[in-house]
């Protein structure tokens, strides 16, 4: 699972999580990387969260096309060979999304990032 916007988040079942916080390359910033241990319970737990507030089900978009401003995210799952991505702009995601978003800030919070080099 990949959430995107100024980081970018990546979880595994191989209990391996990396954090990406994206540089602003017009102002001269770099991406800066850290890794961090998934436990197996966390993942799964999560995964059955996706199926709960089915996120398999959800339309591709939730987006104004008249706004091109502020916060957005874009998350993309994989769930063998199927991947699904959704885009939502800050403001106009369902309320499933919300709750995963929530569940993937809370584990995000409890784990230990470490740089890398």
């Amino acid at each position: 699972m990949t959430c995107a916007n100024s980081s970018r988040l990546s979880l595994h079942r191989n209990g391996t999580a990396r954090l990406t916080l994206i540089g602003k390359a017009r102002l001269g910033g770099v991406d800066r990387h850290s890794r961090a241990t998934l436990a197996r319970a966390d993942f799964e737990a999560l995964v059955a969260m996706l199926e709960e507030q089915g996120y398999f089900a959800l339309s591709d978009s939730y987006d104004d096309p008249d706004t091109r401003d502020g916060a957005w995210v874009n998350w993309q799952v994989e769930r063998g060979v199927e991947v699904k991505q959704v885009f939502c702009r800050s403001g106009l995601e369902p309320a499933a999304l919300l709750r995963l978003e929530a569940a993937v800030q809370a584990l995000q919070a409890r784990l230990n990032f470490n740089p890398e080099p």
